[in-house]
Formats: structure tokens, sequence, C-alpha cells
């Protein structure tokens, strides 16, 4: 990826988690702490570091896939796409933004790090006035 192409990533929010577990990565950021196992397997992409972590915030909450979707709807933050999130959540490659509205219904220990949790709660409600 060119930086001219990160660039515009970055400026428009259209990066994926795993582009963000990267860039943590490379820049010696503090991921939290329930995120060093996986992160420190060198041999897993980041796509694949990326499922295991969103499995592993999945699963400390009793949530699956489908019941994340559920939780989202619910609170009226949910994915717009539901085939292309399921898809996108098994390889990896999901976005950047469902971790946040994740983050937004069930604190993620550490997220706060990254993005405020006031900024989080602001944003998702911006979305459920924009889908009404």
């Amino acid at each position: 990826m060119s930086t001219r192409a990160l660039e515009g990533k970055l400026q428009r929010g259209t990066y994926g988690f795993a582009l963000f577990l990267e860039l943590v990565s490379v820049l010696g950021a503090e991921a939290p702490p329930q995120w060093h196992p996986i992160l420190s397997a060198g041999d897993l992409s980041y796509a694949t570091k990326a499922k295991f972590i969103l499995l592993r915030e999945l699963s400390g909450r009793g949530l699956d896939r489908h019941g994340l979707h559920r939780l989202l709807m619910s609170e009226h933050i949910g994915p717009q796409h539901r085939e292309a999130d399921e898809r996108t959540m098994e390889d990896g490659t999901f976005s950047m933004v469902l971790m946040l509205q994740l983050a937004t219904v069930v604190p993620i220990d550490g997220m706060e790090r990254f993005v405020d949790t006031s900024d989080l709660i602001r944003a998702a409600s911006q979305f459920t006035k924009e889908e009404k």
C-alpha cells in the first residue's frame, strides 16, 4: 500500500482493524493487555490476529458473530450488510468501525488508549440519527 493510499484510508476512516493492529505494532503503541498473546504470535497475519482478537472480545462477553449483530441492531448501530460483515469477520478483513461499534455497546478494556469513550457514544448516536 502506498503512503498516499494509507493517508486516504486514514482520512476517510475506511481502514480495517487488521491495518490498525499493524500500525499499533509498527508504532510500538501499547495495545490492550488481553491482546498481547495474539499480537505476539509472529506467524499469524494481521487479518488472522484481527479475527482472533474479535473472537476473544466476543467470547469474553458470551457473544458470537450472530450475537454481535443482534446486539448492534438492538442498539440501532448495527452493520448495514450482515452477510458481508459475517464474511469479513470470518477472514479478519472487517473494518475498524466494527470494533468501535462493539466498544460502544460493550466496553473493551484498553480501547480508551486509542479513542475516547465519549467520542464512541457521540458517533453511535450520530449514526442512529442518520438512520432515522
